[in-house]
């Protein structure tokens, strides 16, 4: 008999865009939820390691990505980092399809 326990699954989710600082906030929460003992997906890992070209990306293309994303993995949590609610449309549509259409649990990170 296998008794895999599979481990919980997140992803991170917050303003691009309109943070500068941005990077490091991603790579944080990254840190601090596999030493919880998630697995995580981090979208600014994804771009860093497939060399995204974010010149040739519109907003459009992220959110997309991103929303495909959220919808083909197997995730158990959405981790909101802050300001997602007013600094980021792409998070915002993430939040109501984790929330509204996946049913999926939100974590919510505290700002500075």
């Amino acid at each position: 008999m296998n008794t895999t326990i599979r481990r919980k699954v997140c992803y991170i989710s917050g303003p691009i865009s309109s943070d500068p600082d941005y990077r490091s906030k991603f790579y944080a929460a990254e840190e601090k939820y596999i030493q919880k003992g998630f697995d995580v997906i981090n979208p600014v890992r994804i771009d860093d390691e497939t060399a995204c070209d974010k010149t040739n990306w519109t907003c459009k293309d992220c959110i997309v990505r991103d929303l495909k994303i959220v919808l083909s993995a197997e995730l158990d949590t959405v981790v909101m980092l802050p300001s997602w609610g007013k600094d980021s449309r792409g998070a915002l549509a993430g939040f109501y399809l984790a929330v509204m259409v996946l049913g999926l649990d939100v974590y919510y990170e505290k700002g500075e």
